[in-house]
């Protein structure tokens, strides 16, 4: 914002220097991803909505018209912003110049508009993109060490000796929430360019053993509600260990939901029979 900011005060006058800063502060983002994605759209969006708004300009001068073509401009980026961001620009960029030339034609204003949003997108992309510090990691929400942990808790309140319905389903919820936004935002970001994707390529197959932990254990506490042996402590033990080391970079263990097939639910039926 600081670069943003000093630009548009070394090349505008005060009256035109908020839209360079103002399509940094749009783009840019915590979740690195985004970054790229937003500003593609934000360029597409300001060069479509500034065409729209030179051919309203031309068509109509200024007065009522153009107020008019304004006006459904930014009904058009109500209606369409929770489908695609860029087409939203485009009402917001064209109702933006418009309203601005509704007393006064000024044709040379969507081109000023366009330059500034091609400058502040480049700016984005340098600082917010290329040299973000969180680029070479996946975003909080896809933290697999925390899901690791979410997931031995519940294995560990499955298996407790007494089970209190209540703390037992709360953190059932919780872990099941857990793990389906880790799986969520690691998918999501297999969209993102690199290095964005080639973690999250390397993220999803961790995430994926966990959700499928997660159901492992719920199959198992309901084995033990029908009446089975609770497993041996060694037996709980290995599959704690399988599930945090499925939280590191990079797994060597048999994926987690494996062993509890084979070490716990097999075992509990055929200790019950």
């Amino acid at each position: 914002m600081a670069i943003a900011t000093l630009l548009a005060g070394l090349v505008h006058h005060r009256g035109h220097g908020y839209w360079l800063p103002l399509t940094v502060a749009v783009v840019v983002r915590t979740e690195y991803g985004t970054v790229f994605v937003r500003t593609v759209n934000r360029v597409a969006g300001t060069v479509g909505g500034a065409l729209v708004a030179m051919a309203a300009l031309l068509g109509f001068g200024s007065g009522w018209p153009i107020a008019a073509v304004a006006a459904v401009s930014i009904g058009f980026a109500v209606l369409v912003a929770p489908r695609l961001y860029a087409l939203s620009v485009v009402g917001v960029t064209s109702s933006a110049l418009l309203s601005a030339c509704i007393a006064a034609e000024d044709a040379q204003f969507p081109l000023v508009r366009v330059t500034d949003t091609l400058l502040g997108c480049a700016i984005a992309l340098v600082f917010g993109y290329r040299l973000w510090p969180g680029r070479y990691a996946l975003p909080d929400k896809a933290d697999l060490a925390a899901t690791a942990r979410q997931v031995v808790v519940y294995l560990r309140r499955t298996v407790a000796p007494t089970r209190n319905p209540t703390g037992y389903q709360a953190v059932r919820d919780e872990t099941y929430r857990t793990v389906h936004q880790t799986r969520a935002t690691v998918t999501t970001a297999l969209a993102d360019p690199p290095p964005f994707a080639g973690l999250a390529a390397a993220a999803l197959p961790a995430a994926v053993a966990l959700e499928d932990a997660t159901d492992g254990i719920t199959a198992l506490r309901e084995t033990l509600d029908a009446g089975a042996t609770t497993p041996a402590t060694e037996q709980i033990e290995a599959v704690a260990g399988a599930i945090t080391a499925w939280g590191r970079p990079d797994p060597a263990p048999p994926a987690p939901a494996s062993l509890i097939r084979t070490l716990l639910v097999d075992r509990v039926d055929k200790q019950d029979c």
